[in-house]
């Protein structure tokens, strides 16, 4: 029954990203996303209490398995190098992903109250507490310097969330692994590269 519920909420969810991205969040409607669900509209509210929750729950939902995708590569990557590149190339493909999907929240999320936004900040943190753990860990493997590791991990995240912001509001299109290339590539031989000084 647990499995059942949890298909019929994802299916649910995966509806609602598909007719929110359509229609905007104002426009939506939750018969809509029922009936793209192949759900009752009562079924939707079974699961979540208003469309402002639906949306929320929505985001949440392609945050935390993007995350989940990411953590599980990471474990069995054969470096800290390969894991940094994974780490790259999952925020770019999640954004190449749900690009639509963020044009609309950033339209519409006047709305948003502060229980989101510390959900969204601890998002953050546990991000910025994953690249620090594969940084300390490469450290302590001799495959990186002594660093801030703090500072690099925020470093990196910004860096990232700084490439797929095009790709969000713009139609551009990249390639996934050859961006996280250039991007690992930078970071490790810093913009100097190989220049004498």
């Amino acid at each position: 029954m647990a499995g059942q519920e949890k298909g019929k909420r994802e299916m649910i969810l995966e509806a609602a990203i598909k007719v929110f991205v359509e229609k905007g969040f104002k426009d939506a409607k939750i018969e809509e996303i029922a009936q793209e669900a192949n759900v009752g509209k009562g079924t939707v509210y079974e699961y979540f209490a208003s469309k402002k929750e639906l949306f929320m729950d929505m985001i949440k939902y392609t945050v935390e398995h993007y995350m989940e995708r990411i953590k599980a590569q990471v474990l069995v990557a054969a470096n800290s190098k390969e894991q940094l590149r994974l780490v790259a190339l999952g925020h770019i493909n999640y954004s190449n992903e749900y690009r639509q999907m963020y044009r609309v929240f950033i339209q519409d999320h006047s709305w948003i109250g502060q229980e989101f936004s510390l959900w969204m900040l601890k998002i953050w943190q546990k991000k910025v507490d994953g690249v620090e753990k594969i940084l300390q860990a490469g450290i302590n493997k001799g495959e990186f310097g002594e660093m801030d590791t703090r500072l690099t991990a925020t470093m990196i995240l910004g860096m990232l969330d700084g490439v797929c912001t095009p790709i969000i509001f713009t139609d551009v299109l990249i390639d996934p692994g050859e961006t996280a290339e250039k991007i690992l590539g930078l970071l490790l031989d810093g913009i100097s590269g190989g220049a004498k000084s």
